[in-house]
């Protein structure tokens, strides 16, 4: 393998590293946020006031 190809290729593992480690630094910050927005509204819920298939009363009136 020539130097010149020995030389590109150390640059594109070190590419490949920096993206990598950029890559998790983001993953984290969106489970993070993820996390955050699913405490502040407490997760997916049924509401007990409007169960699955009625209408509001204002709809039906």
């Amino acid at each position: 393998m020539s130097t010149e190809t020995e030389r590109e290729l150390r640059s594109y593992k070190a590419l490949a590293a920096s993206l990598t480690e950029r890559l998790e630094l983001l993953q984290a910050v969106n489970e993070s946020a993820y996390l955050e927005a699913y405490a502040a509204h407490s997760g997916p819920h049924f509401c007990p006031d409007r169960p699955f298939g009625e209408q509001a009363k204002e709809a039906a009136a």
